[in-house]
């Protein structure tokens, strides 16, 4: 009887552990900053950006779906200290991102502290740059308001730590590559050309649920 009873009490205390196990399949993050460069301003430099918005991800195994939207405001510093003649002062970027697409986690299970992945995403940007900035050939300056819409693709390469199962802290670095339709203050139409932008890195933080 005493071994049926411990047999019991064992199966049950199973069962309440299996129970408490949660299999998370959805994530929502935010990126803290990000270290990037842009097409749009005078050097395309690394510069330190923070933004706001969300990303949600929903979670298949190795695979998983994430849909990113962002909004930032960022002032850059623009000098080219190695340049005879150049612009400087400083630009105020404004940027709008949609990014949609995947990752894929490579190696380690679901329940491994750290955990590499890759992935990709389409993407549209609306951006403004303006500023008013100094120096130049005839030493008269000149004035930026110019927008831009664009859409490309986005590749990336990745580690999520989770300090606890529900929390991730994820570090990325990442290229994107696509067209752009460029209107400047003195322009009537728009005009195309190739974008690109590196961030290395990107750090987020988020809770899966």
């Amino acid at each position: 009887m005493k071994y049926i009873i411990i047999t019991l009490v064992l199966v049950n205390l199973a069962t309440v552990s299996a129970q408490q196990t949660i299999e998370y399949k959805n994530v929502l993050s935010t990126t803290v900053f990000k270290v990037e460069s842009n097409t749009q301003t005078l050097y395309n430099k690394l510069n330190l950006k923070f933004y706001t918005g969300l990303s949600y991800a929903r979670i298949f195994n190795k695979w998983s779906w994430i849909t990113s939207l962002q909004r930032s405001y960022n002032r850059i510093e623009e000098n080219c200290k190695n340049c005879t003649d150049h612009f400087y002062g400083t630009g105020h970027l404004r940027e709008y991102n949609v990014f949609t697409g995947y990752n894929y986690r490579i190696g380690r299970g679901t329940n491994a502290k750290f955990q590499l992945f890759t992935g990709s995403d389409l993407y549209y940007s609306n951006i403004n740059y303006s500023g008013d900035f100094q120096g130049g050939l005839s030493g008269g300056g000149e004035r930026l308001d110019d927008n831009y819409h664009s859409f490309g693709v986005l590749h990336r390469l990745g580690i999520h730590f989770y300090p606890i199962s529900s929390v991730r802290i994820t570090l990325i670095t990442s290229y994107r590559l696509g067209f752009t339709w460029h209107k400047g203050i003195n322009d009537t139409d728009f005009q195309r050309f190739t974008e690109s932008s590196k961030t290395i890195p990107e750090v987020k933080i988020g809770f899966l649920f």
